[in-house]
């Protein structure tokens, strides 16, 4: 008989279910191991190997994993400390949006905080034009500085959104590689999760997966 594994990693707790080709269904949970989701993860599959009398290596069918984890952090705003760097002049793209109203006859709509404040949002004196070309180069002593202000602000992820970066990612490219030597690790680029022309559009996929994927206390600065 073959047997398949699925672990599910929620909020409190993370759940293992392991199913044979028979049909038959043995289930366990523990608690989740917020500060290392590895830990409770491997934790579940032993416990339900355990009680099903069965080692590792006898799973043979698929093995699924499924977290609300990330979804749980954002609705939360538990995420780390986040920062966002944008091109000169546009340190509002968050805020402006595209404009469009979820209820258009709402007069007193309010709108959710961005993810990322407007104090953690940062310019950058860089300039790709609508064609891809390069009028601006990233200036590496600039984004060095910075760098050192986000250590100092206690930033953990940060997300870049350049101007026309999806016609070209060289600028949005560069900005890590301006700072390796601090070792900035946890960045999200807009180019890398959306080819959209709007900076507006790109600039709201990476404020979500970027406070989320250092689950574990990880300063993205040396000291």
């Amino acid at each position: 008989m073959s047997y398949s594994l699925a672990i599910d990693i929620g909020g409190t707790f993370t759940d293992a279910v392991l199913r044979g080709s028979d049909g038959s269904l043995v289930v366990d949970k523990t608690l989740t191991t917020h500060q290392d989701l590895l830990e409770g993860f491997f934790r579940g599959v032993d416990l339900v190997l355990g009680k099903a009398g069965l080692t590792p290596d006898q799973i043979d069918g698929v093995v699924v994993h499924a977290t609300t984890v990330v979804t749980n952090a954002l609705i939360e705003r538990k995420g780390s400390t986040t920062a966002l760097i944008v091109t000169k002049g546009f340190g509002d793209v968050l805020s402006i949006r595209n404009e469009h109203r979820y209820d258009m006859y709402d007069p007193q709509i309010e709108f959710a905080e961005a993810l990322i404040p407007r104090d953690l949002t940062f310019e950058v004196d860089e300039r790709i034009l609508a064609d891809g070309a390069v009028l601006k180069q990233v200036q590496v002593d600039e984004v060095k500085a910075l760098a050192r202000r986000l250590k100092a602000e206690g930033v953990v992820s940060v997300a870049i959104c350049l101007i026309n970066a999806f016609r070209n990612g060289a600028n949005e490219q560069a900005i890590p590689r301006c700072c390796a030597p601090r070792r900035l690790t946890s960045t999200s680029r807009s180019r890398r999760r959306s080819r959209r022309r709007s900076a507006s559009t790109r600039g709201l996929p990476p404020p979500p997966s970027t406070p989320t994927r250092p689950r574990s206390p990880s300063p993205i600065f040396a000291a």
